[in-house]
């Protein structure tokens, strides 16, 4: 199905990748594939990469369910710190509602960017809106000199 392919490539640009997908069911796993890529070529830590693939998940999967627009993948790395963001274009701000019932298929997508997020929120564009989560690694331990 041609709706369901990435709408354009990529954009590496150091240690910033960018990827626009179409609003459709079948993205969410490509750009959930494209963030555990990117975290390989990063050399992300498998615990890390976890956390990113649930978040990316979940921010893509409320841009397919709610905004039904093309959206963009954001991933960002500065130091210790990955900054994950998905664009779409509903201007109705991301909210931590939760599920309706206990037995509700659905609304905790957020619920679960808050737990494994260290930050995230929501702001507008001229254009829809900008979810994103900051995941901070853990520094990695000293060297020991060797004895």
């Amino acid at each position: 199905m041609v709706a369901s392919r990435l709408i354009c490539r990529g954009i590496v640009n150091g240690e910033r990748v960018t990827e626009t997908f179409a609003p459709v069911a079948e993205s969410v796993p490509r750009a959930r594939t494209a963030a555990t890529a990117v975290c390989g070529r990063w050399e992300i830590p498998p615990d890390v990469t976890q956390r990113v693939q649930v978040i990316v998940t979940e921010l893509a999967g409320n841009a397919v369910r709610h905004a039904r627009t093309p959206y963009e993948l954001v991933l960002r790395r500065s130091g210790a710190t990955l900054y994950l963001a998905v664009r779409d274009g509903d201007d109705r701000p991301a909210r931590l509602l939760g599920p309706l019932t206990p037995t509700s298929a659905g609304g905790r997508g957020l619920i679960l960017v808050d737990a494994y997020a260290s930050a995230w929120g929501c702001f507008p564009t001229i254009d829809g809106k900008t979810t994103w989560a900051l995941l901070r690694q853990p520094a990695e331990p000293p060297v020991s000199p060797a004895p």
